[in-house]
C-alpha cells in the first residue's frame, strides 16, 4: 500500500485503537458504580460505546458527569481528558 491508501489505512487503525482505549475507560467509569449490577454496567458501557461510534461525544461526557459524583468526580475528569 502506498500513497493515500496507506495514510487512510493508518488513520483507520489509529481510530480503532483510540476507540478501544475509550471503551476501556468507559468500563472503568462503570466499575465506579458499585451499586449497579454487572448487567447494568455492561449495558451502560454498550450504550455509550455506540454513542462514541456515532460521534456523540458530548452526550457521553454528560453521562459520565452524571455517573461520577462526589469523590468519584475527580476520576471522571481525568477520563474525560483522555477520551477527548
Amino acid at each position: 500500500m502506498k500513497g493515500p491508501d496507506a495514510i487512510f489505512g493508518l488513520i483507520k487503525f489509529y481510530s480503532l485503537i483510540d476507540f478501544y482505549h475509550a471503551v476501556e475507560y468507559l468500563v472503568k467509569i462503570a466499575d465506579l458504580r458499585k451499586g449497579w449490577k454487572k448487567s447494568e454496567r455492561n449495558a451502560w458501557v454498550k450504550k455509550h460505546s455506540r454513542q462514541l461510534l456515532h460521534g456523540k461525544i458530548k452526550e457521553v461526557i454528560a453521562s459520565i458527569c452524571k455517573v461520577c459524583r462526589g469523590k468519584k468526580k475527580v476520576k471522571s475528569c481525568e477520563v474525560k481528558k483522555i477520551i477527548l
